[in-house]
């Protein structure tokens, strides 16, 4: 194809090979593939605290946690834990430079150990091969709450018009931990969770071309 091309349209086209790979807002897409996964590697992380050799302090969780940036959501059920974690040391009043508490390590270690798995997830960048002719797209929106942490979660749900072939996405999902200094009661903060669900819910339609028949 590149023979075929003038100068021109090689300089306003993109030829994707095999090899082609693109870094957009965390995520590293593989056009070959037609998918996207994590951008942030194990490598980058210090070397010390991936080989378990030291422990992390307050900043440096600080830092991993937010050298993961995932705007979707894809991977919250993961920085969820690293928030907790994180969460736990606030709470415990640590010092920045603070290694973290002896009775955090094991829970410290699982999420080491699962990291370079989760960087090996990739996800597939269209929906479903249903999506342009599905008859019927449900948006399905969910939330909790507990005592330390809120979570929203969007799914979209895909029927042909005799309801037989169904398919259910992942869309995205948002995670919150409880501010240390509210004493709220769990109804509370179910409450607070289906607000924020309803403003999720505001920007997944407001921001997809796809025009859903339910919202549920």
């Amino acid at each position: 194809i590149k023979s075929n091309l003038s100068a021109d349209e090689k300089n306003n086209a993109k030829v994707f090979s095999q090899e082609d790979k693109e870094k957009i807002l965390g995520y590293v897409i593989n056009y070959q593939n037609d998918t996207f996964s994590l951008a942030m590697k194990p490598k980058d992380v210090q070397k010390n605290l991936m080989n378990r050799s030291k422990m992390p302090n307050k900043k440096e969780l600080l830092r991993f946690m937010m050298s993961i940036y995932d705007p979707l959501g894809f991977y919250g059920f993961y920085i969820a834990k690293i928030k907790l974690l994180y969460h736990w040391t606030c709470k415990e009043k640590a010092d920045w430079n603070e290694l973290i508490d002896e009775k955090h390590v094991s829970y410290w270690e699982k999420i080491l150990s699962w990291f370079p798995a989760i960087c090996q997830i990739e996800i597939p960048r269209s929906y479903s091969n249903m999506i342009d002719l599905a008859h019927t797209k449900q948006l399905l929106m969910f939330c909790d709450a507990g005592k330390e942490m809120i979570c929203n979660v969007a799914f979209i749900r895909l029927l042909d018009q005799d309801r037989k072939q169904i398919d259910y996405k992942f869309v995205a999902s948002k995670t919150y931990t409880v501010p240390l200094k509210q004493n709220r009661t769990i109804p509370e903060l179910e409450l607070d969770a289906a607000k924020r669900n309803v403003k999720f819910m505001q920007q997944i339609t407001s921001g997809h071309s796809i025009a859903f028949n339910e919202i549920f």
